[in-house]
């Protein structure tokens, strides 16, 4: 679902940092990391970061499309 950049970002996000410190870390610009999580957002319909966190760490059972559907 998630390209191997996106899923870069994700990790990072997953350990805590911030857009602006992936963003250096990566050697990125802040913008650029800020559109990949809003692309992954869309691609999973996360309505957050934590949601896409959980969406993509598999805690989130009710999915992006609410319960009872799948």
């Amino acid at each position: 679902m998630f390209t191997t950049r996106e899923r870069e970002i994700l990790d990072h996000l997953a350990h805590g940092h911030t857009s602006r410190a992936i963003a250096r870390l990566l050697h990125l610009s802040h913008h650029t990391v800020e559109t990949h999580i809003r692309n992954m957002r869309a691609k999973s319909g996360a309505s957050s970061r934590t949601q896409l966190l959980a969406i993509a760490l598999g805690l989130d059972t009710a999915g992006p499309a609410g319960p009872g559907t799948g």
